[in-house]
């Protein structure tokens, strides 16, 4: 499978997979933490029936899934190496993609809240959301523009993954 391959090559190969696996653990974290407040708050602070966190829950977990099955499924079937431009760039650009989908989203909730009997509670449900991505937004800008691109962590992950890599190529 990696056969052929350089060294350098191997490590810009294992720097992708760390950090694809890094942002699919960091999505799966966001994506419990927030949606287990959006559940709690539909329970205890606010009086609707309507189940309005799978406006939340289910349009994210799909997303999570599909990004799941391209970091899990997918990323031994491509040996490709992406380009070396990746890293702050991207980080920033990733961001600005995050800020969009959330604007984006949170515009859909309150029109779906406001066609849900906005009028019957005095908190309104879309603030949830708002508030608990809005945290992971600013944790991305952070990442994108403040933090350092490769930590020591990073590196023995990706020293990891370049065995992995050789053993796999024989």
């Amino acid at each position: 499978m990696t056969t052929g391959m350089t060294n350098e090559e191997l490590y810009k190969l294992a720097r992708q997979r760390v950090r694809d696996k890094k942002d699919l653990l960091q999505h799966l974290i966001s994506y419990v933490i927030v949606n287990i407040v959006l559940v709690l708050a539909w329970a205890f602070a606010t009086d609707i029936d309507h189940l309005w966190f799978i406006w939340v829950l289910v349009p994210w977990g799909i997303g999570l899934f599909i990004h799941f099955i391209m970091v899990v499924i997918f990323s031994g079937r491509d040996m490709k190496i992406k380009e070396e431009g990746k890293g702050q760039g991207d980080r920033k650009k990733g961001f600005y993609r995050h800020l969009a989908l959330y604007i984006i989203a949170n515009i859909v909730l309150i029109i779906v809240w406001a066609r849900t009997g906005a009028e019957s509670d005095p908190v309104p449900w879309f603030i949830y959301p708002l508030g608990g991505w809005g945290i992971f937004v600013v944790w991305n800008y952070i990442e994108a523009f403040i933090l350092p691109e490769e930590t020591e962590w990073d590196k023995r992950q990706i020293e990891k993954e370049v065995e992995k890599l050789k053993i796999a190529g024989g």
